[in-house]
């Protein structure tokens, strides 16, 4: 076909500028109380956050942070700081049939509990939720069981548990929390990681609890 010369058919990528003294990147407990602090002491703060229909996705030398936005691109330009608080994401299971309905982290458990769903019988490994009646175990999950038809689909039955010697156990159960630690959502911090006007808070700057590899 012959190639077009009208390009008014193509979309237009809109961007918006902003100019602010402090970017602070989610709004969460540690985001809210960084930016308080900021305006406290006299500083424009902007606040990104994916929830809010504003999901930053680089930070670049500026700094500049630029975030997507339902109208647009948005371009933030931080005259003083960027202050990334984006929180950490709990860590999942690494074991056979991980993909079963019925397996849950810690943070799910409690929420799916409060909104009323029964989650029948729980076994809980690692931290269990608070609140919710478990049977909490300790030990290295060897696998776990259900009716998992390859492509992940099924429910989960029980899972098998190995203690300090080696000995494994098997737990029916309906549903597994899992609370195994967590990992920081730092893929921004580390973007900017070489830019002294960007720091990272509350569990966006801890350390992962994912083990090293051995």
């Amino acid at each position: 076909p012959p190639v077009p010369t009208n390009s008014s058919s193509t979309p237009r990528l809109l961007a918006r500028n902003v100019h602010c003294d402090v970017v602070v990147i989610g709004a969460g407990e540690s985001g809210q109380a960084a930016a308080d602090e900021a305006r406290v002491a006299g500083k424009r703060v902007v606040t990104l956050d994916a929830g809010l229909g504003q999901e930053a996705i680089g930070i670049y030398a500026g700094p500049l942070v630029v975030a997507r936005t339902d109208e647009g691109m948005l371009q933030v330009h931080a005259k003083e700081e960027v202050i990334v608080a984006t929180g950490a994401a709990e860590i999942q299971p690494v074991a056979p049939s991980n993909l079963l309905a019925g397996l849950v982290t810690t943070r799910a458990a409690t929420q799916l509990v409060q909104a009323g769903v029964d989650l029948g019988r729980i076994v809980a490994i690692g931290t269990p939720p608070a609140g919710i009646e478990a049977q909490v175990v300790a030990g290295q999950v060897v696998r776990i069981e259900g009716q998992d038809q390859g492509d992940g689909e099924g429910k989960v039955s029980a899972v098998v548990v190995s203690d300090t010697e080696g000995n494994q156990t098997r737990y029916e159960c309906d549903t597994v929390s899992f609370g195994l630690g967590l990992h920081p959502r730092d893929a921004l911090r580390r973007q900017g990681h070489d830019m002294p006007q960007v720091r990272a808070v509350g569990n966006a700057a801890r350390e992962s609890d994912i083990p090293p590899c051995p």
